[in-house]
């Protein structure tokens, strides 16, 4: 066996166990790692009632243990706040300001948990809300969360999430009307 043949085996055989070894702990492991962040994102949502789909452009900001930021900047503005239970809605362009507590409102709940517990690598909470299947590999991951409450169900039938080790890419949402959105987030810098 040449030297040459000894690397290749070598790479191929740490790449496998690395793989084998790979699984949905072993991601949200890497998902965990991430204390804050600020990525712009862009949305496009589809949904039956328009002839085209509309596109939101803006920024996400998540900050542990619990505190997600959902900034709409185009084609309008838009501020949605997560901090612990507490939920913040506010509209630039009519001046409107909602609070409300998750606990009152359990679908939304587990949406947003559905974001907040996969970027601190909480299995446990996504496990609450939903059945998560891992398929794909570390550098190309897709999170298929199932809603467990059947409220949730009526509303949502599938939120699937991907990435590349430990970052968050692209949510999409497939709501059991038909309609869809498609989250892109800009790689963190």
């Amino acid at each position: 066996m040449s030297i040459r043949t000894a690397f290749i085996a070598l790479a191929l055989w740490s790449a496998s166990t690395f793989a084998a070894d790979w699984n949905l702990q072993s991601l949200m492991s890497q998902l965990a790692v991430t204390e804050s962040s600020s990525v712009r994102f862009t949305e496009t949502k589809h949904l039956a009632v328009l002839k085209a789909p509309l596109e939101l452009r803006g920024t996400l900001r998540f900050r542990r243990p619990d505190y997600l930021e959902r900034r709409v900047e185009a084609p309008f503005e838009e501020r949605f706040v997560v901090e612990g239970d507490r939920v913040t809605l506010e509209r630039k362009v009519t001046g409107e300001r909602h609070q409300l507590s998750l606990r009152s409102q359990p679908a939304l709940w587990a949406f947003i948990e559905s974001i907040r517990a996969t970027l601190r690598g909480d299995l446990a909470t996504l496990e609450r809300f939903y059945r998560v299947d891992l398929h794909g590999e570390p550098n190309s991951w897709t999170i298929n969360l199932l809603p467990r409450d059947v409220e949730m169900g009526k509303l949502v039938s599938v939120i699937r999430m991907s990435g590349t080790g430990g970052e968050l890419r692209t949510i999409e949402v497939l709501e059991a009307s038909g309609n869809r959105s498609v989250t892109h987030i800009e790689a963190a810098r």
